[in-house]
């Protein structure tokens, strides 16, 4: 089987996956995996319709294929395909959740899973059907599965906004908004404040938080991988994600929970 066709079977099965989350919702952590696989090989095969040494990391020693990362560069590169920032912004998701799901613990509701398979859907649908030659997606998904997909693309449509550009669910500036009154975090019985975002280090204006979708000023949303530690930040902890600087803290916070983070945070650095 090829690329494609194995996309187009994680695609199903990730689907039925999402149906089966209806009665157990543990079910989601197999529709996310799913789908990102089915966008990674999505992507691959259309590396290799634009070039068959493209899909492989190194095009002089053709073993390896490219991650999930480097099919992005190389999308935008080598094969001229200009995403959205948009579009970036949902694949550094699918990329994060894979990561939590299958290296740490996820500790999120059924909505907000649900709320975030819908734009990793959509977006797999949009690159399908705008940026390949091979049709409506639609007509690749099992017939049994057309009325997920169809709610699928009701619920992206009835509960997905855009906030400062971000796709984010309809009820997240509510909790941007509570989350600036929380200017203050304890980390083992000391208080620090917390830092606002562009006074940690020097940010991107132009661009909003890839994850919670906050801009200069505000403070982030508890649990956001970009927040940085209110008690260890340095420039010299930080770690280089998609091309950016992102906090010691993300690493942190993704190993199982805030909880978790502050008290790695307190073990690891020398008390102030």
């Amino acid at each position: 089987m090829n690329l494609l066709e194995n996309s187009y079977d994680f695609l199903n099965e990730s689907l039925r996956a999402a149906v089966r989350a209806e009665e157990a919702p543990h079910a989601w952590k197999f529709a996310v995996l799913h789908i990102v696989q089915a966008i990674e090989l999505l992507l691959k095969a259309r590396l290799q319709a634009a070039h068959p040494v493209l899909v492989f990391e190194n095009v002089d020693s053709p073993r390896r294929t490219v991650s999930l990362t480097q099919a992005v560069t190389r999308i935008t590169g080598a094969a001229g395909i200009a995403l959205s920032s948009r579009e970036l912004r949902t694949i550094r998701k699918a990329t994060q959740w894979r990561d939590q799901i299958v290296h740490f613990e996820v500790d999120l509701s059924p909505y907000q899973v649900e709320a975030v398979y819908s734009q990793l859907f959509e977006f797999l649908t949009r690159f399908h059907n705008d940026h390949t030659d091979l049709g409506e997606l639609h007509i690749k998904i099992r017939r049994d599965l057309w009325d997920k997909e169809a709610e699928l693309i009701e619920f992206f449509r009835r509960e997905i906004v855009l906030y400062n550009g971000v796709e984010v669910p309809r009820t997240w500036p509510a909790e941007v908004m509570a989350a600036q009154h929380d200017t203050t975090i304890e980390l083992q019985g000391k208080e620090f404040n917390r830092l606002r975002r562009g006074t940690d280090w020097p940010s991107l204006s132009e661009f909003p938080c890839h994850d919670c979708g906050i801009v200069d000023g505000q403070l982030h949303v508890f649990g956001c991988d970009m927040e940085t530690c209110a008690r260890c930040s340095d420039s010299s902890s930080a770690v280089d994600v998609f091309g950016m600087k992102a906090p010691l803290m993300q690493s942190l916070i993704r190993e199982k929970s805030l909880l978790l983070a502050k008290e790695r945070c307190m073990t690891r650095f020398a008390a102030i």
